[in-house]
């Protein structure tokens, strides 16, 4: 039948074959489902990166909106509110009597987030300056957002009267 060089030859070809579809069946699918699940893993590897740089810079844009909250207050602090608005125009009567000038509001008008004054003090040139000197640095509380927009001064009889525009930021 077959000859001993046949049968190795045919078994040598089988063995190949067996091998081949070995390969073939088994060793090229699981190397193309490493090759699939290693992918997979850079990919999710990547978003957790993504989502580790990103809980990062949750971090720092909360601790950036504290610091910038702490500072919003202090901001607000200084701008004077609409309901405030009495309690600064008698804060300008007691600094004038303070400063030992005569006061009389000529104008109030609110604009643009803010409160008009125009007013005449009386008085001499020294206590004039040391009233704007005073508005200037108002305690009560801190109204620092404070414009003088007209400054005029004439020579009444006996004394000064300087015709005094104030523009005061309102929230």
């Amino acid at each position: 039948m077959f000859s001993a060089q046949k049968k190795i030859y045919f078994s040598f070809g089988g063995v190949l074959v067996i091998l081949v579809l070995f390969v073939w069946l088994a060793y090229l699918p699981l190397i193309r489902r490493i090759k699939n699940l290693s992918q997979e893993y850079l990919d999710n590897q990547r978003v957790l990166s993504q989502l580790d740089q990103g809980r990062i810079s949750f971090k720092e844009l909360d601790r950036e909106y504290s610091h910038d909250k702490d500072n919003l207050d202090l901001i607000n602090n200084v701008f004077l509110k609409e309901d405030d608005a009495v309690d600064f125009i008698k804060t300008l009567e007691d600094l004038t009597q303070e400063t030992g000038n005569t006061y009389e509001i000529k104008t109030v008008s609110s604009e643009d987030s803010s409160l008009m004054l125009r007013f005449s003090l009386l008085g001499d040139f020294s206590n004039i300056l040391l009233f704007l000197a005073h508005l200037e640095n108002t305690p009560y509380p801190p109204y620092r957002l404070i414009k003088v927009d007209n400054f005029s001064i004439d020579q009444m009889e006996e004394s000064l009267e300087a015709i005094v525009g104030v523009k005061i930021y309102t929230q």
